[in-house]
């Protein structure tokens, strides 16, 4: 039995939505309740620094163990070994994460390195669909 010990979320379409030039307060508030009992992170195809900048520090410490830039590590999504690297610096591995994008062929990628995929929609779809695989 695979249990979930860390969420992996991917920042554009998912932390920013696309229609929004800021983050989405209501699911950092989610993320930062998700951190008391998971690991969680970011993967995202990003140059280096951005995310923090995107995020904010304070958020990005608050909420995550870890921040993955692709500009900062020689590969991008959907390599796979991006999100092996991920659950690495988690600590954790590939089966015991959940990874969420609003791209199906990242999640397809996820999936293929072993983590479980949630397809990213809305804050309450991800919400039902989480709790589902953390109830397993």
């Amino acid at each position: 039995m695979v249990k979930v010990q860390a969420v992996i979320f991917d920042c554009f379409g998912v932390i920013q939505p696309l229609t929004s030039a800021t983050v989405d307060k209501e699911l950092l508030v989610f993320i930062e309740e998700l951190h008391k009992d998971y690991k969680t992170a970011v993967l995202s195809n990003a140059g280096k620094g951005r995310l923090t900048e995107v995020i904010g520090q304070k958020e990005a410490e608050r909420c995550f163990d870890v921040l993955v830039e692709s500009g900062t590590t020689g590969f991008a999504k959907p390599d796979l070994e991006i999100y092996k690297y991920t659950s690495t610096l988690l600590g954790v591995l590939p089966e015991d994460c959940v990874f969420t994008d609003d791209s199906q062929d990242f999640c397809d990628a996820a999936r293929r390195a072993g983590m479980q995929s949630i397809r990213y929609g809305s804050l309450d779809q991800f919400k039902l669909e989480l709790l589902k695989l953390l109830q397993k």
